[in-house]
């Protein structure tokens, strides 16, 4: 399987090196392919990062532990997810029409908003690059004899080797490619197991027993309040997304967005029914929660499709992974080095070596005693401390004071992610709520009341009574 995924790479590669041939890359096309990606090559490619390793493995964990109601509480968020943003997105396109990054938006106010959106915002890229890595590894560990220092290096030199070639433009490219082979695999795989393990009546089985009192279950409340955070935030936040806002044209990114969230409801159902038939089915055997999906697959599927099922994963994580790699090197080059270190670098070297060092970096941030799901968690508290105040600066026109948006912010984020952290590390899901509601509180609040302060003294004011001597 190691073979496997070094010549899917090398096919990448190849293929990245001959589009790109022809073409002249400068700072437009490395960080914003452009600015004139069309529709199918935008939904393909928004589609394609978005249906990333959570989406094939998460929905067959939660299927498997919790039922339907686990089901549910993932896929919902995760589609609405991309409807917020491609509402969205086509104010971020009249707001930035020339931007870059997501920090952008707060510089406009202050340099110290910049500084601190910067970290943040990088801080949720890096953090998803790792959750990609280690998902990644995971499902390598599962299918062949490497260890997760092999696959981790695999995976990393793979991504980083196609990337530095054209940085967004390559990242949408093979996204385009690895949708077209993921979409054609779940199209004859997911189908045959079913039909293959009479999945119908084991899914319609747990239809019957997953009533809807189990959604708001207190264990599956909890959970899926923490999941549906993370996941109705991350486009928000994620600097990935952004980019590829900044990338397609303004007539086409509403569309773009819409019709890939659409598409991408197919998957979490698709991979949950597997979960479900692995929660319910005698004959399969799950070692991992994580891999209950396929190990549904391989249980009633020839043992000759294990490379069809070895490349829906891979072409996922590769999809994810180089967006969230082009993110933090797009973060580095244009918000650290030439914003707020006003460095006159080059902008492919930056963004190349950046690149380079953030992947040895997430080679060494594998280690940490966190799984696959735990480290997508961590972005929920991210998500909920930036969003409020990113969607009350596209939507209101320069009503708030910069240290209530800066203290806010760093207050939040100060007391809410440690007490988040700890929450995952003893697997407390209240403390993990808890640490969201301290976050929404510290942040929602202050923005809130300075946006209706704001709004009053806008308001026309009544005239005064007048007298009326006669």
């Amino acid at each position: 399987m190691l073979l496997l995924i070094i010549a899917f790479g090398l096919v990448l590669i190849g293929i990245t090196a001959l589009a790109y041939r022809n073409v002249a890359i400068d700072s437009d096309e490395l960080l914003v392919a452009g600015r004139d990606v069309g529709f199918w090559k935008g939904m393909t490619s928004v589609l394609a990062t978005w249906a990333a390793p959570p989406a094939f493995l998460i929905s067959s964990q939660v299927a498997y532990a919790m039922g339907v109601p686990g089901l549910v509480w993932f896929t919902i968020p995760n589609v609405l997810a991309l409807v917020v943003l491609g509402v969205v997105a086509v104010r971020i396109k009249e707001k930035l029409p020339e931007g870059y990054t997501i920090s952008q938006l707060f510089g406009e106010r202050s340099r110290r908003l910049y500084a601190v959106s910067t970290g943040l915002t990088f801080l949720k890229s890096f953090i998803s690059l790792v959750s990609f890595v280690v998902g990644g590894a995971a499902f390598l560990e599962y299918f062949s004899e490497i260890g997760q220092t092999e696959a981790v290096v695999a995976i990393l030199l793979i991504l980083v080797s196609y990337s530095v070639i054209s940085g967004l433009g390559a990242s949408m490219l093979t996204d385009t490619i690895q949708m077209a082979i993921i979409g054609v695999l779940m199209i004859v795989f997911i189908p045959w197991s079913v039909s293959e393990s009479s999945g119908v009546g084991l899914v319609t089985s747990q239809l019957s027993v997953d009533t809807a009192d189990g959604i708001f279950a207190p264990a599956v409340l909890l959970f899926g309040l923490t999941l549906a955070t993370q996941l109705l935030t991350a486009p928000l936040i994620s600097q990935y997304h952004w980019q590829r806002v900044y990338a397609i044209k303004k007539s086409e990114v509403k569309s773009s967005f819409l019709v890939a969230a659409l598409l991408f409801a197919i998957i979490p159902v698709g991979f949950g029914m597997l979960g479900l038939i692995a929660a319910s089915a005698e004959a399969v055997t799950v070692d991992n929660p994580l891999l209950a999906g396929f190990a549904v697959m391989e249980t009633y599927l020839p043992v000759t499709v294990a490379a069809g099922l070895f490349l829906i994963l891979v072409g996922a994580l590769l999809s994810s992974g180089d967006s969230a790699l082009v993110a933090c090197g797009s973060i580095i080059t244009t918000d650290v080095v030439e914003t707020l270190l006003q460095r006159d670098l080059d902008d492919q070297m930056v963004m190349r070596v950046s690149m380079a060092v953030i992947a040895a970096i997430v080679a060494v941030s594998t280690v940490l005693p966190f799984s696959f799901l735990e480290w997508q968690l961590l972005n929920a508290p991210l998500g909920l401390i930036l969003s409020i105040p990113i969607l009350a600066l596209l939507y209101t026109d320069r009503p708030l004071d910069d240290s209530v948006l800066f203290y806010a912010i760093t207050l939040g984020m100060s007391l809410s992610f440690p007490v988040y952290v700890y929450g995952s590390l003893n697997e407390s899901p209240a403390i993990q709520v808890g640490a969201l509601g301290l976050g929404l509180a510290i942040v929602g609040v202050p923005i809130l009341l300075n946006v209706f302060e704001y709004i009053g003294t806008r308001a026309p004011k009544r005239p005064a009574p007048t007298s009326n001597d006669d």
